[in-house]
């Protein structure tokens, strides 16, 4: 559960005015990719409209996040810093805000609630619950969960509640969760077919498959239609994000608005970094299980 307190930073540390205007963004993926851009162009309409600049930062692995943390007392190049879907360590984190620079974390409320730190986006676990528990209302038993095979990079990633979401829903249930159910992909263009041949190679056949994004359901519902399976007569699907390709394809999914809380986190940041106090610790944005032309009732036996 998300904690509630009161949030004040001294910058009493930087340089000259104490001021750079301008606040860091921080990803652990691609810049380019939907969930990244959605978020950038949150952040920089709030930070345009202050008068503040946008920093970006693509922290893809263990040398780079060092690189970005050792040389942030250097640099002191930013305001504030927001953290993207990972979690950083507590040493990181006191780095930043010694230095008068206040971290926000989005999309980190599973990862973060122990750090004294301020954390926007969605409950991963809740959405995913969800997700399972509307299954189960359609007379699902034997549902398979599709993620993407990623190493860790020395990150802890947020999108791994979804996982760990998936997992207490299925209990909440009371459905078995056979080993094999959780299959993770690799990130390329035969994710689609990897995750169907897997999926038929598991008995009892799944009739559902929760995806940890529509990445990875669009190209899912592409392969079984492909080799003849009907979506959702056979098999449900549902994805995760809502991207404007999942809703022209009529992909169910969970729908977030990463563009509306990037926006939140760049007015906490600013707000921070000019020594303002914020009553929240944890600001918790809604979703909402879009059920589209991919999921349907249990097939009968």
């Amino acid at each position: 559960m998300c904690k509630v307190g009161v949030f004040s930073i001294e910058n009493s540390l930087h340089a000259a005015n104490g001021k750079t205007n301008r606040i860091a963004l921080t990803v652990g993926n691609s810049l380019a990719g939907w969930f990244s851009s959605q978020l950038a162009e949150g952040v920089y309409s709030v930070l345009a409209s202050q008068g503040y600049d946008l920093l970006s930062y693509r922290l893809a692995n263990a040398d780079q996040r060092r690189d970005f943390f050792s040389s942030m007392p250097v640099k002191r190049n930013a305001d504030a810093v927001i953290i993207s879907s990972f979690d950083i360590s507590e040493t990181e984190r006191r780095t930043l805000e010694q230095l008068g620079m206040p971290v926000i974390g989005v999309n980190t409320i599973g990862l973060t609630e122990q750090r004294d730190m301020i954390s926007i986006g969605v409950d991963e676990i809740i959405a995913m619950r969800q997700t399972v528990h509307q299954l189960a209302g359609l007379g699902h038993r034997n549902i398979a969960f599709i993620c993407k095979q990623q190493d860790s990079n020395g990150f802890i990633w947020e999108a791994d509640q979804r996982i760990e979401g998936f997992r207490l829903g299925m209990a909440a249930e009371g459905l078995n969760l056979p080993d094999g159910y959780i299959i993770a992909v690799q990130d390329n263009e035969f994710a689609g077919a990897e995750a169907l041949s897997s999926l038929l190679a598991l008995s009892p056949r799944p009739t559902a498959v929760c995806c940890i994004s529509d990445e990875n359901a669009i190209p899912l519902v592409h392969a079984l239609r492909s080799y003849g399976f009907r979506v959702p007569e056979d098999i449900s699907v549902i994805g995760f994000d809502d991207w404007p390709m999942a809703q022209a394809l009529n992909i169910s999914t969970v729908r977030h608005d990463p563009r509306s809380y990037g926006a939140l986190a760049a007015d906490a940041a600013i707000r921070l970094s000019r020594g303002e106090i914020l009553t929240e610790s944890c600001i918790v944005v809604p979703t909402t299980l879009m059920l589209r032309g991919t999921t349907g009732p249990a097939p009968r036996d």
